[in-house]
């Protein structure tokens, strides 16, 4: 994947905000670009061959799934155990959007074949995302997989630093470093190579 950084600071988002729950990730939406990921989510998403599908482990209030949707010749496929998604209107509104209130473990062998794995879920403990990781690599998983919070604690470094594959930190392209730990969100992008 090659990221322009002239396109992806071009990159806007700001008709998608209508579609986020809570109020501090619709501000985000507006910021310009290097102050919040949204951006980079929707850059990617354009940077996708048509067709493409990208599926995200951690809904919450959709921010992320409403980003990626940014082109609409991909399809998102977003889980959460809970649903949040209650005002009018959410991503469930968007067209090349599914929301799935589930367990993303469970079904992540139906989605084994997308092109992108979004994960971020809660509680950032490594837990899950180490399972979840070892099941892509058990899968034979080829795609890309993004990771959200990999700076936010102890225990998503310790993940992030076990990757063993070429990976890539893109926090930079898509938080402004001056933000706090605790509001910094770290994305980062490993392929996942075929299996011997």
């Amino acid at each position: 994947m090659q990221i322009r950084i002239n396109d992806l600071v071009k990159t806007d988002i700001s008709d998608l905000h209508k579609y986020i729950e809570w109020s501090q990730d619709k501000e985000y939406f507006l910021y310009p670009f290097g102050k919040e990921h949204y951006k980079l989510f929707a850059y990617i998403s354009t940077i996708l061959p048509p067709g493409s599908r990208i599926f995200e482990i951690g809904t919450r209030w959709g921010s992320s799934a409403a980003a990626f949707s940014r082109n609409k010749d991909v399809h998102v496929f977003t889980c959460d155990l809970e649903d949040q998604l209650t005002g009018s209107p959410s991503i469930k509104d968007i067209d090349n959007v599914t929301f799935m209130q589930c367990d993303g473990l469970e079904i992540l062998e139906e989605y084994i074949n997308c092109d992108l794995i979004f994960i971020d879920v809660d509680p950032h403990d490594s837990v899950q995302e180490i399972k979840m990781i070892q099941n892509l690599k058990d899968l034979n998983f080829k795609g890309i997989l993004l990771l959200d919070d990999i700076g936010l604690n102890p225990e998503m470094q310790m993940v992030w630093n076990s990757i063993t594959l070429p990976k890539f930190d893109l926090t930079k392209l898509g938080q402004d470093r001056k933000s706090t730990r605790l509001n910094s969100s770290h994305v980062s992008e490993s392929r996942m190579p075929s299996s011997a």
